[in-house]
């Protein structure tokens, strides 16, 4: 039997349809793979508040630049200050430094074990950040501060106060950024930022060996731990950042005490 012209054509238009639709959804599932790659393996950035640091990268791959950190025995401590002038000690360029020590308590999480740790200031790493550390010191801030953030082999954070009306009266004080001139190395100390002129009170101690990649995303080293780096080493890491960051500044150390009991933190500061 014959098959008119006319079914010849439209099972011809039937079957090119088919196959374009074929193609389309074929295109389709591969744009949708393409558009999921880097959401699923890409570096991934907190949207969060202003004071929520920015990285989750624990371990980069990147490595650290720069010479290796050396720490001082806490008994070389009244020695590197005495050899200074007017109070203050002076690094080769001749500039002032100073030292400030960090006793802090719940280290590795028990109740009553204290111990003490001390930062040089670097100011001519970070002049404008060096300057809001001092100031925050100056203001017994960090006293009572929790380490909420600790991540081991990467950074333990801090600075956010206690008490929330003290904490308000800094977080809308925003200060410029510093060029980035030192690298986040072992030991350094840095102001935590959520982008472009954000740092406040937040800061984080380089704890990890291969931070350097922190240096592009424009973190500026305030000063370095000289001494006491096996204290900084037993902050308490099993809540790792279970803390919620915007309860803290809302409740404080209310919130910190009553839910995540075993955390360290700074019983007081003073400059030697």
């Amino acid at each position: 039997m014959a098959i008119p012209v006319t079914s010849v054509k439209g099972n011809s238009g039937k079957a090119a349809r088919d196959t374009f639709l074929k193609k389309l959804v074929v295109l389709l599932i591969i744009s949708l793979c393409c558009a999921a790659v880097p959401y699923f393996f890409g570096e991934k950035k907190k949207s969060g508040t202003l004071e929520e640091y920015a990285i989750e990268k624990e371990y980069a791959n990147a490595m650290s630049r720069g010479s290796k950190q050396k720490e001082a025995p806490l008994s070389d401590v009244a020695q590197i200050k005495k050899e200074g002038k007017d109070g203050d000690s002076k690094n080769e360029e001749g500039t002032k430094e100073t030292l400030i020590e960090f006793e802090v308590g719940n280290l590795s999480g028990i109740e009553g074990k204290t111990g003490k740790f001390v930062i040089k200031m670097q100011p001519t790493w970070s002049p404008l950040g060096v300057e809001r550390f001092e100031e925050l010191t100056k203001a017994s801030f960090w006293d009572e501060c929790r380490a909420f953030r600790v991540l081991p082999k990467f950074v333990i954070q801090l600075g956010i106060n206690g008490d929330p009306d003290v904490q308000k009266k800094w977080r809308g004080n925003a200060i410029k950024d510093d060029p980035v001139v030192h690298s986040n190395e072992r030991g350094t100390v840095t102001f935590a930022t959520s982008g472009h002129n954000t740092r406040t009170t937040q800061i984080f101690i380089n704890v990890g060996k291969k931070n350097a990649f922190l240096d592009k995303e424009g973190f500026s080293p305030v000063g370095e731990v000289i001494s006491g780096m096996d204290v900084v080493d037993e902050f308490y890491s099993e809540y790792r950042e279970q803390p919620s960051q915007g309860k803290i500044q809302q409740q404080g150390n209310v919130y910190l005490k009553e839910h995540f009991p075993e955390l360290t933190y700074i019983k007081k500061t003073r400059f030697l």
